[in-house]
């Protein structure tokens, strides 16, 4: 489970060099927005590690039947991000539209859609690892972070397609 964790850390943070780096290269505003949104995956797979570690600890005299709750709570810390995300993604979304600003003369060059599709892959790997993790040690906190790796994927697909 530590070592899906670890990956999953390592993964977010190449996913957002790759996508600041190629974006502040080719002055692409999506890619670096893009970037700076998957900081939050960083934050959220670092939690994970750290429940993860917390829940691995035997009980003791203030725990008595262990540390397993922890696991939970990154889950909801993790569903709060996303809920956060969302609401802010929904929240500009409208007043672009009510303002008119709902269309836009885009140029997509051929490294954003190379940048989009490292992005979706590497998604694609962390969502089935966490999730095989998941089922195997029952862990409230990977499947928690596939789902978030998911919604990654879908969000990154949308703008693809977009």
């Amino acid at each position: 489970m530590k070592r899906t964790a670890l990956l999953s850390i390592v993964a977010a943070a190449a996913l957002v060099a790759l996508k600041l780096g190629a974006g502040m290269a080719i002055g692409s505003l999506g890619l670096i927005s893009a970037g700076i949104e998957s900081t939050g995956d960083v934050v959220a797979a670092v939690m994970t590690l750290l429940a993860i570690r917390v829940a691995g600890r035997p009980p003791d005299s203030n725990h008595h039947y262990g540390h397993g709750r922890a696991e939970n709570l990154a889950a909801l810390g993790e569903a709060l991000i996303l809920l956060v995300g969302g609401t802010v993604v929904v929240w500009q979304a409208v007043q672009r539209l009510l303002a008119g600003q709902g269309h836009h003369q885009l140029e997509a060059s051929w490294v954003v859609f190379a940048v989009l599709g490292v992005a979706i892959a590497v998604d694609v790997s962390r969502t089935v690892t966490s999730i095989r993790t998941s089922r195997h040690y029952g862990s409230a906190a990977l499947r928690s972070n596939a789902f978030h790796f998911g919604a990654d994927m879908a969000g990154t697909l949308a703008v693809l397609v977009g």
